[in-house]
């Protein structure tokens, strides 16, 4: 199935880096902007391509432009800052179950959001409900 163009627009991505031992490893991501809610992520290439065939459009600003993008902006600086940035993870699968910890577990249900009221991404939806 491939989404409308309307739901399309709603979505962004961004690529972080996280550290790994002999290995940076690159996050990419599907926001929905409605909810601020994490729907997609993937630690690998196969991901870029899928969201490619699906006709979503990836976006990355340059340097010091982050207005475009700036929802992916924020969760990502959330992910490090609250989580990843002093960590050294020693395989691949460590740092993907950190990660998922991260979103499924605490940011889609739990994290506060100043523009949704103070409720988290998953709150959000069921109000709007």
């Amino acid at each position: 199935m491939k989404p409308e163009p309307a739901e399309l627009a709603r979505l962004r991505r961004e690529v972080i880096k996280l550290k790994a031992e002999r290995d940076i490893l690159k996050k990419a991501a599907v926001v929905d902007l409605f909810s601020r809610r994490v729907v997609g992520w993937s630690m690998s290439a196969p991901f870029q391509r899928l969201l490619a065939d699906h006709g979503v459009t990836c976006s990355i600003s340059r340097a010091g432009n982050v207005w475009d993008n700036a929802v992916m902006e924020r969760v990502f600086s959330s992910l490090k800052t609250e989580r990843t940035a002093a960590k050294l993870y020693r395989t691949r699968a460590q740092a993907k179950a950190d990660v998922f910890d991260d979103i499924e577990c605490f940011y889609n249900p739990r994290r506060r959001h100043s523009t949704l009221g103070y409720l988290s991404p998953m709150e959000f939806e069921i109000q709007a409900e």
